[in-house]
Order: structure tokens, then sequence, then C-alpha cells
């Protein structure tokens, strides 16, 4: 809204000298005198008559059409709780209609909310068409703080119900499948004993997710691939990545196989035998695939995929079939002797698995204590 409007709305009562129009927002002039409440009032009215077309009508105008009220001041920007769950709705909805029902505010003053917003921030941030509303770049930017907002939220009411029954927490762990099924249990196994009053989610998922899930709250800490195949996120700022172990493969193939004895296996001399292998797409799987290409081979034909890897190793157990896989999923197997272990002739360099917290994010003693008895069990995980 251009400052020419909002002093035309004035002069109609009281003359404003001096005025900026960031200042008529607040209800002050730039004298540093509190406009009337009459004043304020009429403010208002005019700033939702001339929000509403803008959302409402039938055509939404071009970047050119929507002025903003003078540049936004930035270190003093005002977005409130209500508006980033106004635009949540609407990006989870789809519609202004949908997202108005679902929050249970009138379509008109959801809009309101959203032109507010949008004056606030000086950009545009939801499109209507006939198809319904979806955010633009900057809608989608902004996204990310509403969730991290709502996960906060979340978290801060179940901690107070936790609080009333006497249990820590809640603590949201997050691991890709090696590190979900290795040490993860075995932390949280000893955690347990010292507080067996606790709450916790743990959340397998891939390192991509799993870093989503820390950006927007909704994890606490995370145990994936920090470097090597498959990390993603090591350059960014906000994330602090501390290594923990490092994560080898081998062959593997049950006990009693013709191979078991072997010294090491060739991937190029084995190609042709049957093979047990993560789903097509894993982070694991383009590992291994990368280990025949580098070898000039084609991945192998006969070949049976299986998820999750529980399923693939007693599948390993009752065939003739060999996998890849880390000694840290295996370890179990390993220390029983169901499982043999092949040294590959073909090793790719070892992938480094570690912590992965935010670094302006305050952190619970519950998650402080895990952390800690992380670094603790770390050197049994080391393997090559």
């Amino acid at each position: 809204m251009t400052a020419g409007r909002w002093i035309g709305a004035l002069s109609l009562d009281v003359a404003v000298p001096n005025c900026d129009p960031n200042c008529l927002r607040s209800g002050r002039v730039s004298l540093g005198l509190p406009l009337p409440p009459h004043m304020v009032f009429r403010l208002a009215l005019l700033h939702v008559r001339e929000a509403r077309p803008r959302l409402i009508g039938g055509v939404s105008p071009s970047p050119v059409d929507y002025p903003v009220s003078r540049s936004p001041d930035f270190s003093r920007m005002d977005i409130s709780p209500r508006q980033l769950a106004h635009l949540l709705a609407i990006h989870r909805s789809g519609s202004l209609l949908r997202a108005s029902e679902g929050l249970g505010v009138a379509q008109p003053s959801l809009s309101v909310s959203v032109a507010r917003l949008e004056d606030v921030t000086g950009h545009r941030l939801v499109e209507r068409g006939r198809h319904g509303a979806k955010l633009t770049a900057a809608g989608l930017a902004l996204l990310r703080h509403a969730e991290s907002l709502e996960a906060v939220l979340q978290t801060a009411g179940e901690e107070m119900r936790n609080l009333r029954v006497g249990v820590a927490g809640p603590l949201i762990v997050g691991g890709t499948p090696l590190s979900a099924s290795s040490i993860i249990p075995d932390i949280l196994s000893s955690l347990y004993r010292e507080q067996p009053a606790m709450a916790c989610s743990v959340i397998e998922g891939s390192d991509d997710d799993l870093l989503a899930g820390l950006l927007t709250h909704r994890i606490d800490v995370v145990i994936s691939t920090i470097s090597g195949h498959g990390s993603s996120g090591r350059e960014r700022e906000d994330i602090a990545n501390e290594p923990l172990f490092g994560a080898g493969v081998a062959a593997l193939v049950r006990a009693g196989h013709s191979l078991a004895g072997e010294r090491e296996l060739s991937l190029t001399e084995h190609r042709e035998a049957l093979w047990v292998m993560p789903p097509e797409g894993s982070t694991f799987t383009t590992l291994v695939e990368a280990l025949f290409t580098t070898a000039g081979l084609a991945f192998p034909e006969r070949i049976i995929r299986a998820a999750p890897f529980g399923v693939l190793k007693e599948i390993v157990r009752r065939t003739d079939g060999i996998t890849i896989l880390s000694h840290q999923i295996v370890r179990s197997e390993l220390e029983d002797g169901s499982l043999v272990a092949l040294p590959l002739r073909q090793q790719p360099a070892k992938r480094i698995f570690g912590l992965r917290t935010l670094k302006q994010h305050p952190m619970s003693a519950l998650a402080r204590r895990f952390i800690e008895i992380a670094r603790e069990k770390a050197v049994d995980y080391d393997h090559a």
C-alpha cells in the first residue's frame, strides 16, 4: 500500500506533518505522538478494504500493481505466529476456503491475515488461481519457519504434559537404516537404564529427510552420514557435524556357504552368483552399484531385492545368496556366527557417521545425555 493512500485517508480528518507510513502501522507518527484510537480504526478499516480485493478478487495483480508501503524494515519485521499458522494451513490444504474451514476462521479474515503478512515481508506469498492457492518462492521460504514454529510449540506442549507425570522428554532421534539398527538402540538402552521414565521416538529415514526434520525442529539429534557417499548438507553453517565412527562394507554369506572360507571376494569372479540387495534407489544400493561400475561390471541380473535389512539378512541366511553390507548392520550375526564376512577386493572408501544438531538450538538435558552416551559408544562401532 502506497504512502499516498495512507495519507489521503488521514487528510479527511487531520493533517499529519512528516508522516512515515511505517509509523502509521503502529499508530504513531514520526514526531513520536500516538494517533487517536479513532484514527487507528480508520487506518485498519482502510487496510481491510484495500487488502481484500487482492486475495478475494478474480485476478491477482502483478507485482508492479501490488506495491508495498516503502521498503520493509527487516530489522523490526513483525511476523506473528498466527500468520505463520495461516500460511501453513494454506500450503497444506491448497485452498483458502479449505484452510479457513480447517482453522475455523472466516475466509475474508484469512485473506486479510495473508495480505498483512505480505505487507510486512515485502513479498507476495500466495498465488491464487482456478485450481486453488499455492505459495510463491518467498512463501515457500517462509514455510520452513512456519513448520519449525509448529514443531517447537508441539514439543513444548508435550514436554509440559510429561512434566506433570514425571516423564523426561520428548526426545526425537533420527537415523539412517545403519545407525537406527545399530548404535541408536545401544545408546537408548543405556539411556533408559539411567532414565526409565522418558518419552523417546526414533525416526528412520534418508539423509535428506533427516536433515529436513532437523531444520524444522521435528528431530532433536540425528546420527547419519556426514562424509562419504550419501552425505548431504555438510556445507550448512547452521548444522553442527561431529564424527562418531567409520563404516566400511564387506561381502556376506551364510555359515557353511562354499565361499565362507575365502580370504576375500572378487566382484568380477562372482557377478553371476545370486545376490541379495536392498531396493533400488536407496543410498546404500547406489553405493553398491558404484562398486560394480568402478570394476567395469554390469550390475548382477540374478538378484533378490529385500527390505528392511532384517528381511534381507534372513534371506542370505537361508539361501546361497551374497550380499554387501556395512559391518555395523550385521554385528550380531557376525558375533553368533550365522553370517560370515568376506573382505571385498574392490573396497570403497568408508563412510563417516556422526552426530548432527542445530547450532543455535538449545538442547534438552535428555538430548545432551544421549549425545554424551553416543560419544562413549562410538569406539565400539568404528570399523574400516
